[in-house]
């Protein structure tokens, strides 16, 4: 670290301001060798003290809420344009904030200490990415933001793996009553190799779990985990669904609505109206896989003769284009209503591989056991890829499986080939056949969905406080395709979670409210989950052809803030990021017995905080410390409000005059002007 320290000193004798100039250089010089050997030195920070809030006022417990903002940098700035981050902080209440994909470097937190630091009554930590992995600088990155006083201690390399440590994906914060939160953005699978990558930080998430619990912690995991836990937490589209099985069933004549959904439960207290709706509900969903059952031939025909092709795509603001792909299938003249007609369907990629993932060429019928995995379809990339390593030999389960195509390229390519069928059937009935646990499956990957149940049980049977708390819930997501305008279709998953033990959640989470973007829809409902994630409306999609997003009126901006503390989602504005926030009121946590805690003299000093996960108390800490260094050793009259002969000056007991001075003192001005900036 080089301080470079400036001073006026026009007003010292000739020999003090180098003395002065050089003792103070040499301070710091000492407080910078402490910092690198990793010793904390924090200037003095805020005292422990836990203020009263909204969730206290509400019966009490502690209000946790997390959020993959995406570059926290831009959802910080919108949400300073829209609200003002103290405003914000203020209606939002959290006890604890944990923000993952926070895209900043330590060195950003340093040099912009008036936007990335914690507003007042927070403080802040950050464990970000120097560029040490395998990522580039300022990558990832989790960060949080406690009350002043609730953290006893905070760890920002505690997987104890310097490879994931590295990439700034997780922190600890232990909070007083011994309880322990982990900030985790887990690997998602993006590119080739980074399966087993995500594996081995699961494993090293849950072994750090463990050691948490077995120390005694209750402990919670809260974060963007990039994995879905049940079938519940992904939209239909997404579903694998096996055609080769459902043909050979259809044939047979031994499709039905038991075959489809054996050992069915439905809701003991649906009305006779509701109940029936269920029924003609199969029936039609019975029809759909009918019709694809019997038109396997024909939809495997259409994918032998398809065609990728070129199509060029246009930024209408800037005027760029860009070459894009996409693909057309031979349209049977009883569909195209006179010749073979090439039609386009699906959507545009960047590459023909893509396209051929999406649709592949050949849709063979299943040689092996039903559901067998291939070889043969796993391709690099986010959707199917083939590992080495710790798990040698096992195809992922994101892979095609002989025989299968997933709902979202089965429903464009069924209704351009199968004549009627577009028409005929909706999105329920299609969801309604994704439902079926003997021809669909999830497309999470089965070793991940283990690490996940694995992390769970490591933590001492901790819970999915949204699903404890809404089990009924449908379509309710956190994340969505922003570049496709997924969320204003609610086309989504729910990847972010916050698990906590049962002793915290309480039991007075399940029954809490929903968020049905002011919708008469039943909560639990689909139609209420896409009136939450557009706001009823508000937020639209963006006509084709144009960038950006459509701007929402004023007052929706601040429809996120309008619930109190809860357990549930917070559908921010799509603008602060493609992740919406999720929510946790943790009633088992005893907020005034830990604020007494912290009241207490002994406590005080019971506080582990690794220095580098807050670099801007380094700049707060060298300024604190030359003020304070400067407002002692200068003359008399050279101190701010101070006349010549150390006498306040004329007027200083006025309200203007102590304005001024307080504004000199904090932009560091008067007669003593300094200024301390650490480079690396």
């Amino acid at each position: 670290m080089c301080c470079v320290i400036a001073v006026n000193a026009s007003s010292f004798s000739s020999s003090a301001p180098r003395a002065l100039m050089r003792s103070s250089a040499s301070a710091l010089l000492r407080h910078a060798s402490l910092e690198s050997a990793g010793c904390h030195c924090s200037p003095s920070i805020a005292p422990f003290r836990l203020p009263l809030h909204r969730s206290m006022a509400a019966g009490g417990g502690l209000h946790v809420v997390s959020w993959n903002v995406a570059s926290w940098r831009t959802a910080a700035g919108e949400i300073s344009r829209r609200h003002g981050l103290r405003e914000w902080f203020a209606a939002l209440a959290p006890d604890v904030l944990c923000l993952q994909e926070v895209k900043i470097s330590a060195d950003d937190v340093h040099r912009d200490t008036s936007l990335l630091a914690a507003p007042d009554g927070y403080e802040s930590f950050w464990a970000t990415n120097e560029g040490k992995g395998a990522q580039y600088k300022g990558f990832n990155g989790v960060g949080a933001y406690a009350r002043d006083g609730l953290v006893v201690r905070a760890e920002r390399r505690p997987l104890r793996d310097d490879a994931l440590d590295d990439e700034g994906r997780c922190m600890l914060l232990e909070l007083r009553l011994r309880v322990v939160i982990v900030n985790a953005y887990v690997p998602s699978v993006s590119c080739a190799g980074r399966h087993a990558l995500k594996l081995r930080f699961l494993d090293a998430l849950g072994a750090l779990l463990a050691r948490e619990r077995d120390a005694g912690k209750r402990v919670v995991l809260a974060g963007d985990l990039n994995l879905t836990a049940s079938a519940l937490d992904a939209h239909w589209t997404r579903t694998w669904l096996d055609i080769s099985a459902l043909s050979a069933a259809a044939r047979a004549g031994s499709l039905s609505a038991a075959s489809l959904w054996p050992n069915a439960e439905r809701e003991v207290a649906l009305s006779e109206r509701a109940a029936e709706q269920a029924r003609q509900l199969d029936v039609r969903a019975l029809a759909l896989a009918r019709a694809l059952g019997l038109g396997f031939d024909a939809l495997r025909a259409a994918l032998e003769s398809s065609q990728v092709r070129e199509c060029r795509t246009q930024n209408t603001l800037t005027g760029a284009s860009f070459e894009k792909h996409k693909l057309f299938v031979s349209v049977p003249a009883l569909v195209a209503g006179g010749g073979d007609a090439w039609r386009p369907i699906g959507w545009v990629m960047d590459s023909p591989e893509g396209v051929r993932w999406c649709f592949p060429r050949e849709l063979r019928e299943a040689d092996g056991a039903p559901g067998e995995p291939t070889r043969a379809d796993a391709v690099g990339g986010s959707e199917g890829e083939e590992e080495e390593g710790a798990e040698s030999g096992v195809v992922c389960a994101m892979c095609r499986r002989a025989g299968e195509l997933r709902l979202g390229s089965l429903r464009p390519l069924a209704a351009a080939v199968l004549a009627g069928l577009g028409d005929a059937f909706g999105e329920v009935e299609w969801a309604r056949l994704a439902a079926s646990p003997v021809f669909s499956r999830e497309s999470c990957d089965a070793l991940v969905r283990a690490r996940f149940h694995a992390l769970c049980a490591a933590g001492g049977g901790l819970l999915d406080t949204f699903r404890a708390a809404h089990p009924r819930a449908q379509s309710r997501f956190t994340a969505w395709d922003q570049s496709a305008q997924r969320r204003f279709s609610n086309v989504g998953s729910r990847i972010d979670f916050i698990l906590a033990p049962a002793e915290l959640l309480g039991c007075a989470a399940r029954g809490e409210a929903l968020d049905t973007g002011g919708s008469a829809h039943e909560p639990c409902s689909a139609a209420a989950a896409h009136c939450a994630a557009t706001a009823g409306g508000r937020w639209r999609a963006q006509a084709y052809g144009k960038a950006g997003l459509v701007e929402g009126e004023a007052p929706s901006y601040a429809l996120h803030l309008r619930q109190p503390a809860h357990t549930g989602i917070i559908y921010t504005p799509p603008s602060y990021s493609d992740h919406v926030a999720v929510s946790a009121l943790l009633r088992g946590y005893d907020l005034h017995a830990a604020a007494a805690e912290a009241a207490s003299e002994a406590a005080r000093g019971a506080r582990s905080v690794d220095s580098g996960m807050q670099p801007h108390l380094r700049w707060q800490g060298e300024r604190s410390f030359m003020m304070a260094y400067f407002r002692q050793t200068a003359p008399q009259g050279t101190r701010a409000g101070e006349g010549a002969h150390g006498r306040a000056k004329p007027g200083g007991d006025g309200e203007k005059a102590k304005q001024g001075a307080a504004k000199k003192q904090r932009r560091g001005a008067g007669p003593i002007d300094y200024f301390v900036r650490a480079l690396r």
